[in-house]
């Protein structure tokens, strides 16, 4: 029955990628004609072959299952006595949320097809962390689905973007093959990080206001969490206790391979890409994040930050 189930999830998985590499139409949306739609990363099919095999039953190639954290939990972390260990240089924790694979809280690996892994998705999945791809230029295709609840903040979000930075985002048709859709979502805003190829989704909740907007845009563009930067721990101090604990991920630690983006840059107290000191709280009042030595968090005012901008610009500016 196991193998079955396997030779079945590979042929499935080979005929999505087919059919994604295919020009793909979609009725009732102008600007969509003959563009190619981004194929699911590696990283989802793994892990939707790993749920048709049933988690007992091996561990797929690209699929890293443990049943611990230490490395991502700091030792002194209260939970950190029954989370193992784990390479934190290449794994990253997974959840399953709207019909995505969902890391760090609103970063978006690929879909997950729900009638084909049914309600058995277990909590405690990994998966082996890819590089990121930057965007081969500073001009970004991009559109706005009609429904988009949010479409005036999205274009204000743009406007702040080609007003400050180097980068053009400019309306996308059919000849472009690699852009970004900005798509109604059902609770979050998600992002994939960096360029994956084809048309892809940035998914905006209809409570996404112009400062998610951003920060969703620059996931897009490669950049990750300034508190989830392998390094922060010269910076700040995570307050584990303090902590919602299904919120963890949202402070874990990127795979050094994703610091490409502020690789050489100190941390940014001001940046849009930081989470505020008390997110995620068990209580009010309480802070979830502290500055070490100087450092002080300056919360962006709807904007993008100084370094936020210098960051941009040193990468796509070339």
């Amino acid at each position: 029955m196991k193998k079955f189930l396997v030779v079945i999830c590979i042929l499935l998985s080979v005929v999505y990628l087919t059919l994604s590499t295919l020009e793909m139409k979609r009725p009732g949306k102008s600007g969509y004609n003959n563009i190619k739609f981004a194929p699911v990363p590696a990283q989802t099919l793994a892990l939707i072959s790993h749920v048709a095999e049933n988690k007992k039953e091996g561990k797929p190639k690209n699929l890293k299952m443990v049943s611990s954290m230490q490395e991502v939990l700091p030792v002194e972390h209260p939970q950190a006595s029954f989370i193992k260990k784990l390479k934190r240089e290449k794994i990253i924790q997974v959840r399953v949320e709207d019909g995505f694979a969902i890391a760090y809280g609103d970063v978006l690996l690929g879909e997950v097809d729900m009638e084909t892994v049914g309600n058995s998705v277990p909590d405690d999945l990994y998966v082996e962390a890819t590089a990121i791809n930057l965007w081969d230029s500073n001009i970004i295709p991009y559109y706005i689905e009609p429904d988009l609840a949010n479409k005036i903040e999205v274009e204000q979000a743009i406007g702040i973007i080609n007003k400050t930075t180097v980068m053009e985002f400019v309306p996308l048709d059919s000849s472009k093959v690699d852009g970004i859709v900005f798509r109604a979502g059902k609770k979050n805003c998600y992002s994939y990080l960096g360029k994956i190829g084809g048309i892809q989704p940035v998914m905006l909740a209809p409570q996404c206001k112009v400062i998610e907007i951003l920060h969703e845009i620059l996931h897009a563009l490669g950049f990750i969490h300034e508190q989830s930067r392998s390094d922060r721990d010269e910076f700040i101090t995570i307050l584990w206790e303090n902590i919602i604990p299904e919120y963890f991920s949202q402070f874990q630690m990127v795979p050094d391979n994703y610091m490409v983006t502020v690789e050489g840059t100190d941390f940014d107290f001001s940046s849009i890409m930081l989470y505020k000191p008390d997110s995620f709280a068990k209580l009010d009042g309480m802070k979830t994040m502290q500055a070490k030595g100087a450092g002080q968090f300056v919360l962006p005012a709807g904007n993008l930050g100084k370094i936020d901008i210098e960051r941009i610009d040193r990468i796509y500016g070339k």
